[in-house]
C-alpha cells in the first residue's frame, strides 16, 4: 500500500484567478502504476472500463457505450426552433458525452499574473436503454489523473434509474451477481437507505469490524495537495466498490442503483506525482524565463 507523503509549495492555487495565461504544458510521465495492483483485474471494472485504463482507452469504451443507447430522432428545425430547443434542454444528435477539464493556476509569491495548465479530469456520459416496459436512464462518470501519471482512470461511477416499476430489478439478485464477480460478501452499511461496500486491502478482500459511512471513502477527485493525506487515511481502504440503492415498489426492488468503483491507492500515488510535476514545472518556468533588460 502507498504511504509516501509530499509537501508541495503553494504554487498550485485555486482555480478562478484572474490574468491566467494558458500554456501548452509538455507533460512527462513520472509514474506508471500497473493495473491490478490494488484490486484484482477481473473485479476492477464497470461496463468494461477498468481502473488504470488510460484516457484514450477509457474514452473509446465510453463512446461505444454511448452508441448503444437509444438514438434520438433527427429533427428538422429552423435556427429559431433550435435556439428554443437548446434553452429548454432538448437534445438532438448522438447521445450526450462530455468532458470536464481540471485547471490549475500557477502563481509564484509576489507575481502579478498566473499561468494556467489543464487536462481532462473526467468524462461523463448519459444514455437511455430499452427495457421490456419502456426504457431506463444510465449515466456514467470516469475520473482521471493527469498525464504526468499516465492519465489513468482512478474511479468510475454509474447510476441506473428505472422509469417503470415493472422493470425494477431485485436488490437481492443484483447483490448476488456482484458477490459472484467480487468473490466475497459485501459489508452492509447503516445509512438510512441500503448501502453495500466491497473493500480491498493489499489487493485482497477486507472486512472492517464496524464499517461506517466514512470508514472507507472513494477519493478519486482530490484537487489540492492538502487533501492527499485524507485518501485512505486508515490504510486499509486501498480500493472499493460501493453500491447505493433507492428502493422501489418493495424493499427488495430498486428504482435506482448507483455503483462507485475507486482505486484509492492509485489515486494517492498518481495525484501525489501529478502535484509534484506541476509544482516543479512552475518552478522551472519561473527560473528559466528571462528576457533582456531594457536599455538604460
Amino acid at each position: 500500500m502507498f504511504r509516501a507523503s509530499l509537501s508541495v509549495a503553494l504554487l498550485v492555487a485555486a482555480t478562478g484567478m484572474t490574468y491566467a495565461q494558458q500554456q501548452e504544458i509538455e507533460w512527462k510521465q513520472t509514474i506508471n502504476m500497473p493495473k491490478g495492483q490494488n484490486i484484482p483485474r477481473d473485479r476492477a471494472d464497470i461496463l468494461g472500463i477498468e481502473l488504470g485504463d488510460t484516457y484514450d482507452e477509457a474514452k473509446a469504451k465510453v463512446q461505444k457505450l454511448a452508441a448503444e443507447g437509444i438514438q434520438p430522432k433527427a429533427k428538422t428545425m429552423t435556427p429559431a426552433e433550435r435556439a428554443v430547443a437548446r434553452m429548454n434542454g432538448e437534445r438532438s444528435g448522438p447521445p450526450p458525452m462530455r468532458e470536464e477539464k481540471r485547471i490549475y493556476n500557477l502563481k509564484a509569491p509576489g507575481a502579478n499574473s498566473s499561468i494556467s495548465v489543464s487536462y481532462v479530469q473526467n468524462i461523463q456520459m448519459t444514455r437511455e436503454l430499452p427495457t421490456p416496459n419502456g426504457k431506463l436512464a444510465d449515466s456514467l462518470t470516469v475520473q482521471f489523473s493527469a498525464p504526468s501519471s499516465g492519465h489513468q482512470v482512478l474511479g468510475i461511477s454509474r447510476s441506473v434509474t428505472y422509469y417503470d416499476q415493472k422493470d425494477q430489478p431485485l436488490i437481492s439478485e443484483t447483490l448476488a451477481q456482484l458477490k459472484q464477480k467480487m468473490k466475497f460478501d459485501p459489508q452492509s452499511i447503516n445509512a438510512g437507505t441500503p448501502k453495500y461496500r466491497f473493500q480491498f486491502n493489499d489487493g485482497k478482500p477486507f472486512t472492517q469490524t464496524n464499517p461506517t459511512l466514512v470508514s472507507c471513502v472513494p477519493r478519486p477527485d482530490v484537487n489540492d495537495t492538502i487533501y492527499l493525506k485524507t485518501i485512505n487515511e486508515s490504510g486499509d481502504c486501498d480500493a472499493l466498490m460501493e453500491v447505493n440503492v433507492q428502493t422501489g415498489v418493495s424493499r427488495d426492488h430498486a428504482s435506482t442503483l448507483s455503483f462507485t468503483l475507486a482505486d484509492n491507492d492509485r489515486a494517492k500515488a498518481n495525484l501525489t506525482a501529478d502535484f509534484a510535476f506541476i509544482n516543479d514545472y512552475a518552478k522551472n518556468l519561473q527560473q528559466n524565463t528571462r528576457g533582456a533588460p531594457p536599455k538604460l
